[in-house]
């Protein structure tokens, strides 16, 4: 027999897949001007989660000033991984997900 804890993980899992995976959008028509001529266009989009080693970046001032701008000068420095911040909130939603299904199967 399957413990309630492994339940609780299963379905914890099921409901980060549902949260965090793709969302796809789309926009079709179809139309027909007589029955053997059907017509139809559209697109699909679909948004995916940032690859694991894709480094995220960020402007950050150097310090220096130009005679003709009045903004300082600003560079480009790597900030970690763009999945980051996404991977920390998929632990707390699985923590809270686990939890709450536990509880319920108590």
């Amino acid at each position: 027999m399957i413990n309630k804890e492994q339940i609780a993980h299963d379905l914890a899992l099921v409901y980060l897949n549902n949260r965090f995976g793709p969302e796809i959008t789309s926009d079709f028509e179809v139309y027909s001007f007589e029955a053997d001529d059907v017509r139809s266009r559209g697109s699909v989009d679909t948004e995916r989660l940032p690859e694991l080693m894709t480094v995220a970046t960020k402007q950050v001032p150097t310090g220096e000033k130009t005679r003709w701008l009045k903004n300082p000068v600003t560079k480009t420095v790597e900030d970690g991984y763009e999945i980051d911040p996404i991977f920390l909130n998929m632990i707390q939603v699985y923590q809270q997900a686990y939890n709450r299904i536990l509880l319920l199967l108590n």
